[in-house]
């Protein structure tokens, strides 16, 4: 039997063969990761000190932004007010743990006033975050001493003041710490330092700060609201001063505004919202420096938005609705209600005139029952126009209006007239059965809403409706005068139940008096009677006319026959009647009479008085 043979050349590596060759690749590979790790590591710090001397930078431009010349001889330099003793000496102790050299030859200098909560020039410390990185930023203040004279070589500005050939200049040190963990700059961390020298003197031009500039702002209020601080100084660039900065250089046209001129915010303004008004305000203010550099003057554009008042007292049978003035006592201007939330028990609506007509549903339990509501603004703008809502989320408090009706058992009304008499130069209330007239009960109170309103012509005199809430209305008219008024009412039940709104129309209308004419018509005569005297009204005019209501007749006391007589109306509108007796006995004598009528017509209405007799007593033949 033949075998085959095996060439060596297949028989692949040996297991030990395999096991050496792996270990050989992985310390390779751990030589290369080691490599990246150092380099990725290097790079990363390499990065993180670059960006702590940008931190540095930034910290030491916001020294030199501040003018460093004091207001005063031997006051306190502007670069550290509000800089405590205590905080002073516990900065300088951190920074010299890190380098006591750079402190060595600095005198430290605070604020001699400061007490830890007034406005700080330049923060001492605080944070800057980098890439994630957090860095702690120290900024101190010192001074020391500098030849006058210039040198070609560097000079060294020493702490102890050596002779009248020095000057005093400041020395500013940020120092920059942060810990990238690793071990890179030792147990302590990492830290980067920056210095600079700042000359105080008045010719040192290079070291004038940048003058102010004022940015605009904007706010939100509530008509009627609270007082509200308005920070403009946040967004303002202007160095730290110990007086006030701001001047208004044009006051808000509605509210006021107000700087406040002492305390941590110092410079802020204060607007105080005006009671009944919203819209867009806007104000004006500058800034002013220590140095005396004024700024461009901003504005301060205010949104006043409008409020909406909760509303009560409402009442509505069941299957009735009710007329509900919500903007009475809410605050704005030109206000419009919307509807945001209806009632489980009926439903709201807007009408044309701004109130809401609020509807029962039949079914609907006797009790109390809410909508809401919010109140809007418009606002007309360069591009357009703007809402301003009660609501809105930027508002600050946001207002919405809820209105609480109470449902009860319907009580039925319909509208009602009366007619009244009128009076003359001297008036007296007249009792109007409001409730018989309506169709109600004599135990129903009776709610005046409105009125009396006249409907016919402007009014003349004062005319007044009193008892409102009770069941007895007086109506009071005006004096000489007859017209057409309107009052709107509800009849309302023991139990607070309420009609719905019900019209009441009063008609004030003329009265005929009776006349004697004195005068003697004798023989065949035309006589002109004018019996205005104690009509209602005494005075004739276009809605008033007269008419003859009766011919005459006449009664004889003495002679013979019967005289022909007639009467007809000269002028309707002033009242004249021409009396005439076209024939008559010589030997007559007697007395005639006829009636006449005063119509007013207006508001609709037509209204004719009830007949008067004219007499005239004297007539004769001859």
């Amino acid at each position: 039997m033949r075998r085959n043979q095996i060439s060596k050349s297949d028989e692949g590596f040996s297991l030990i063969e395999v096991i050496v060759a792996l270990f050989i690749v992985g310390m390779v590979a751990a030589a290369v990761l080691v490599f990246f790790m150092r380099g990725s590591s290097t790079a990363s710090h390499l990065q993180r000190t670059q960006n702590s001397a940008s931190v540095a930078t930034q910290a030491m431009e916001k020294v030199r932004s501040v003018y460093p010349r004091a207001s005063s001889p031997g006051g306190t330099t502007p670069l550290v007010i509000g800089r405590t003793k205590a905080a002073v000496n516990a900065a300088f102790s951190t920074v010299a743990a890190l380098d006591p050299d750079l402190v060595a030859e600095t005198n430290q200098l605070w604020d001699p006033i400061a007490t830890g909560g007034g406005t700080v020039t330049l923060p001492i410390s605080h944070e800057v975050r980098v890439s994630d990185m957090k860095y702690d930023v120290t900024t101190l203040i010192g001074s020391c001493y500098r030849a006058k004279s210039a040198s070609a070589s560097d000079t060294t500005c020493v702490r102890v003041n050596p002779g009248a050939a020095y000057t005093l200049v400041y020395r500013a040190i940020v120092a920059v710490a942060w810990d990238p963990g690793m071990a890179k700059c030792g147990g302590d961390g990492c830290f980067y330092t920056m210095t600079s020298l700042i000359d105080p003197t008045s010719d040192a031009v290079w070291n004038v700060s940048t003058a102010p500039v004022a940015n605009d702002d904007s706010i939100d209020s509530v008509a009627g609201g609270p007082s509200l601080p308005v920070e403009i100084l946040k967004n303002d660039v202007i160095v730290s001063t110990r007086s006030n900065p701001t001047t208004i250089t044009s006051p808000p046209s509605k509210g006021t505004a107000t700087v406040i001129t002492s305390g941590t915010n110092m410079g802020a303004i204060t607007y105080t919202p005006p009671a009944n008004y919203s819209g867009i305000v806007t104000f004006r203010y500058k800034l002013r420096d220590a140095q005396g550099r004024n700024s461009n003057e901003a504005t301060v554009t205010v949104l006043v938005y409008p409020a909406a008042v909760d509303d009560t007292g409402a009442r509505v049978g069941a299957g009735s609705s009710a007329s509900i003035d919500v903007l009475a006592n809410d605050l704005g201007t030109d206000l419009r209600p919307e509807i945001i939330e209806q009632s489980p028990r009926g439903h709201a609506t807007v009408n044309p005139d701004g109130t809401i007509q609020f509807a029962a549903d039949p079914s609907a339990p006797v009790g109390n029952t809410t909508f809401k509501y919010r109140v809007v603004t418009t606002v007309e703008l360069d591009d357009g126009t703007m809402d301003l809502w009660s609501d809105n989320p930027a508002q600050v408090p946001g207002r919405t209006g809820t209105v609480t009706v109470r449902i009860g058992t319907a009580v039925a009304a319909n509208d009602a007239e009366f007619i009244v008499d009128g009076q003359g130069s001297t008036t007296s209330n007249v009792t109007l059965d409001v409730q018989n007239a309506a169709g109600g009960s004599a135990s129903n109170k009776v709610v005046i809403l409105s009125g009396p309103t006249r409907v016919d012509a402007t009014g003349t005199g004062a005319t007044t409706l009193t008892g409102s809430g009770t069941t007895t209305i007086r109506f009071k008219p005006a004096g000489n005068t007859v017209g057409v008024y309107t009052f709107t009412f509800q009849l309302e039940t023991a139990a607070g139940d309420r009609s719905e709104t019900q019209t009441g129309t009063i008609l004030v209308v003329p009265v005929a008096k009776n006349y004697t004419y004195t005068t003697t018509v004798k023989g065949a005569t035309t006589a002109n009677v004018s019996p205005l005297t104690g009509n209602i009204p005494n005075a004739a005019n276009s809605r008033v006319t007269y008419a003859v209501a009766s011919a005459p007749t006449c009664t004889r006391t003495s002679g013979s026959g019967n005289p022909t007589v007639g009467v007809t109306l000269s002028n309707a509108t002033n009242g004249t009647f021409a009396f005439r007796t076209t024939s008559i006995q010589s030997n007559w004598r007697g007395s005639c009479t006829f009636t006449y009528t005063v119509t007013y017509t207006g508001g609709g209405q037509t209204w004719t008085s009830a007949p008067a007799t004219v007499t005239l007593n004297n007539v004769r033949g001859s």
